[in-house]
């Protein structure tokens, strides 16, 4: 009986996992139906970039500050309810956390790279919003440390 066990259990999973990715392919930029979505009403629209280049940091100048700029491109108020940072190299200085319609907003991030030597290093920021397509915002800080 243990001996059908052994062998029937890694058969199971097996068509468990095939099972679940049959038919689920997706295209890159596919995105997910929003069933909460009502035809009519005005929602906001975050667009932010991807990549932020900080530039090259070296001792000199081991710390730099950017602005990045995102936008509304919806027809709704975007409102921002809180953000935050991946370690604590990076730090957000101000977030305009409510961006009226075909508006733009800033927020001012702070990288402190004197603690990495030499390297390509990516660090990110980001901030959940209203934005029903794209709640949660996540932006990539790229540094070229060399130190």
């Amino acid at each position: 009986m243990k001996n059908k066990i052994k062998i029937l259990l890694p058969v199971l999973l097996l068509f468990a996992l095939v099972g679940c990715n049959s038919g689920t392919k997706k295209e890159s930029g596919d995105k997910m139906p929003n069933f909460y979505k009502v035809e009519g009403v005005q929602y906001a629209h975050v667009s932010v970039p991807e990549v932020v280049d900080m530039g090259v940091f070296d001792y000199k100048t081991p710390v730099k500050t950017a602005e990045i700029e995102y936008s509304n491109t919806g027809d709704a108020v975007l409102s921002i309810s809180s953000a935050g940072v991946e370690c604590e190299c990076t730090e957000i200085l101000s977030l305009d956390s409510v961006v009226q319609p075909h508006q733009a907003g800033k927020m001012v991030v702070r990288l402190n790279m004197s603690e990495y030597l030499a390297d390509t290093i990516y660090k990110s920021v980001h901030f959940f919003c209203n934005d029903p397509d794209r709640q949660i915002v996540d932006i990539k800080l790229r540094a070229d440390c060399r130190m």
